[in-house]
């Protein structure tokens, strides 16, 4: 994946994504389930995420008996963080991380 790809993997037409990746950001991962209600999305719609998040390299996500646990990659901790290479290290808004267009001047 490109990196001018991330923004509209993780946002673009796909808000609950960003939710998404903050989420399991501030909770160090979770089963499918505990995301979906986290987030206050179905569990169709958590699964869905994960997996498109899990495409992009952004999470990884292993079997625990009958539930699946997703966790952010280092890709994913360094996508909230800013993207690579911004010298500022300031990571994205919360209004940006939830899939906002950044403010105009």
């Amino acid at each position: 994946m490109r990196r001018e790809e991330l923004p509209h993997q993780v946002g673009g037409r796909q808000p609950g994504r960003a939710l998404v990746l903050r989420q399991l950001a501030a909770d160090g991962g979770m089963t499918t389930t505990v995301l979906s209600r986290a987030v206050g999305i179905s569990l169709s719609s958590a699964s869905e995420h994960a997996t498109a998040l899990r495409a992009t390299g952004l999470v990884a996500s292993e079997r625990e008996g009958g539930a699946v646990r997703h966790h952010l990659t280092a890709l994913g901790a360094n996508l909230l963080r800013g993207l690579p290479g911004d010298p500022s290290g300031a990571g994205p808004s919360p209004a940006q991380a939830a899939g906002w267009p950044p403010a105009l001047p």
